[in-house]
Protein backbone atom coordinates (compact mmCIF):
# COMPACT_ATOMS: atom_id res chain seq x y z
CA UNK A 1 0.00 0.00 0.00
CA UNK A 2 1.35 3.47 -0.86
CA UNK A 3 1.31 6.34 1.14
CA UNK A 4 0.21 9.63 0.44
CA UNK A 5 2.45 12.97 0.77
CA UNK A 6 1.28 16.29 0.71
CA UNK A 7 3.99 18.33 -0.70
CA UNK A 8 4.95 21.85 0.57
CA UNK A 9 6.96 24.86 -1.12
CA UNK A 10 9.82 24.83 0.96
CA UNK A 11 11.71 28.48 2.28
CA UNK A 12 14.55 29.35 4.10
CA UNK A 13 13.44 32.17 6.33
CA UNK A 14 15.05 35.05 7.54
CA UNK A 15 16.92 33.74 10.58
CA UNK A 16 18.86 31.52 8.01
CA UNK A 17 19.62 33.76 5.18
CA UNK A 18 20.49 36.83 7.59
CA UNK A 19 24.51 37.43 8.26
CA UNK A 20 26.81 39.28 10.36
CA UNK A 21 25.56 40.77 13.71
CA UNK A 22 21.97 40.10 15.22
CA UNK A 23 19.38 42.69 15.25
CA UNK A 24 17.22 42.07 18.37
CA UNK A 25 14.33 43.80 16.36
CA UNK A 26 14.10 41.02 13.97
CA UNK A 27 12.47 37.68 14.30
CA UNK A 28 13.51 34.96 16.64
CA UNK A 29 12.57 32.03 17.65
CA UNK A 30 12.80 30.19 21.09
CA UNK A 31 11.90 26.56 22.18
CA UNK A 32 10.14 26.08 25.40
CA UNK A 33 10.51 22.52 27.27
CA UNK A 34 8.28 21.65 29.90
CA UNK A 35 9.44 18.87 32.45
CA UNK A 36 5.98 18.76 33.83
CA UNK A 37 2.76 20.48 32.87
CA UNK A 38 -0.67 19.77 34.73
CA UNK A 39 -3.54 18.86 32.34
CA UNK A 40 -5.63 22.11 34.00
CA UNK A 41 -3.31 24.62 31.97
CA UNK A 42 -3.94 23.15 28.88
CA UNK A 43 -6.61 25.27 27.35
CA UNK A 44 -5.10 28.58 29.71
CA UNK A 45 -3.48 31.45 28.52
CA UNK A 46 -0.20 32.42 30.27
CA UNK A 47 2.53 35.08 31.04
CA UNK A 48 5.88 34.67 30.33
CA UNK A 49 8.66 37.02 31.09
CA UNK A 50 12.64 37.33 31.13
CA UNK A 51 15.59 39.47 32.09
CA UNK A 52 16.76 39.36 28.93
CA UNK A 53 15.79 39.36 24.93
CA UNK A 54 19.41 38.00 24.29
CA UNK A 55 20.09 34.20 24.67
CA UNK A 56 23.30 34.97 23.92
CA UNK A 57 24.07 37.19 27.13
CA UNK A 58 26.61 35.78 29.69
CA UNK A 59 25.40 36.88 32.94
CA UNK A 60 22.74 34.02 34.28
CA UNK A 61 20.50 36.46 35.29
CA UNK A 62 19.94 37.55 32.01
CA UNK A 63 18.85 34.33 30.56
CA UNK A 64 16.46 33.48 33.54
CA UNK A 65 12.95 32.65 32.20
CA UNK A 66 9.80 33.11 33.80
CA UNK A 67 5.97 31.20 33.23
CA UNK A 68 2.71 31.48 35.16
CA UNK A 69 -0.89 30.16 34.64
CA UNK A 70 -2.93 31.84 37.34
CA UNK A 71 -5.82 29.68 38.17
CA UNK A 72 -8.57 31.16 37.59
CA UNK A 73 -10.96 28.44 39.37
CA UNK A 74 -12.46 29.61 42.27
CA UNK A 75 -12.30 27.58 45.70
CA UNK A 76 -15.03 27.04 48.12
CA UNK A 77 -14.01 29.42 50.22
CA UNK A 78 -14.38 31.75 47.54
CA UNK A 79 -10.46 32.65 47.12
CA UNK A 80 -8.98 32.07 44.19
CA UNK A 81 -6.84 28.55 43.65
CA UNK A 82 -3.15 29.06 43.27
CA UNK A 83 -1.54 28.94 39.92
CA UNK A 84 1.28 27.06 38.34
CA UNK A 85 4.86 28.57 37.98
CA UNK A 86 7.69 27.95 36.12
CA UNK A 87 10.82 28.94 35.76
CA UNK A 88 14.56 27.99 33.92
CA UNK A 89 17.58 29.44 31.96
CA UNK A 90 17.42 29.94 28.05
CA UNK A 91 20.65 28.51 26.96
CA UNK A 92 22.04 29.87 23.27
CA UNK A 93 21.29 27.34 20.19
CA UNK A 94 23.80 26.08 18.25
CA UNK A 95 22.55 24.34 14.84
CA UNK A 96 18.87 23.92 15.74
CA UNK A 97 16.06 24.62 13.39
CA UNK A 98 12.24 25.07 13.50
CA UNK A 99 9.88 23.87 10.34
CA UNK A 100 6.46 26.18 10.53
CA UNK A 101 4.12 24.39 8.56
CA UNK A 102 1.30 26.15 7.07
CA UNK A 103 -1.07 23.52 5.42
CA UNK A 104 -3.81 26.14 4.00
CA UNK A 105 -1.08 28.25 2.29
CA UNK A 106 1.06 24.87 1.46
CA UNK A 107 4.44 26.44 2.86
CA UNK A 108 7.23 25.42 4.66
CA UNK A 109 9.68 27.36 6.35
CA UNK A 110 12.97 26.85 8.49
CA UNK A 111 13.58 28.89 10.74
CA UNK A 112 17.28 28.96 13.07
CA UNK A 113 16.46 28.68 16.55
CA UNK A 114 18.45 31.26 18.82
CA UNK A 115 17.54 29.76 22.10
CA UNK A 116 15.84 26.88 24.28
CA UNK A 117 14.61 27.13 27.77
CA UNK A 118 13.93 23.95 30.25
CA UNK A 119 11.25 24.87 32.39
CA UNK A 120 10.52 23.11 35.86
CA UNK A 121 7.41 23.82 37.61
CA UNK A 122 8.16 25.73 40.78
CA UNK A 123 6.71 24.48 44.06
CA UNK A 124 7.51 27.89 45.84
CA UNK A 125 6.42 30.33 43.96
CA UNK A 126 9.64 32.80 44.26
CA UNK A 127 9.28 35.29 41.35
CA UNK A 128 10.60 38.19 40.19
CA UNK A 129 9.19 41.48 41.91
CA UNK A 130 9.58 43.20 38.52
CA UNK A 131 6.38 41.14 36.83
CA UNK A 132 5.54 42.43 33.25
CA UNK A 133 2.14 44.31 33.06
CA UNK A 134 -0.64 41.93 32.24
CA UNK A 135 -1.24 42.04 28.18
CA UNK A 136 -4.31 43.53 26.54
CA UNK A 137 -7.08 40.71 25.91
Amino acid sequence: MAEDFTNFKLKIGNTIKRTGRKDASQDQYETLLFTFRPDSIKDQSGVLWRGSANPNEKKKEGNKVYVSFENQDVAADGKASSGHYFEGNTVAAKDDCILIVDETTGEAVLEKISGSTRLTKLSKVSLPTSKPAPLPD
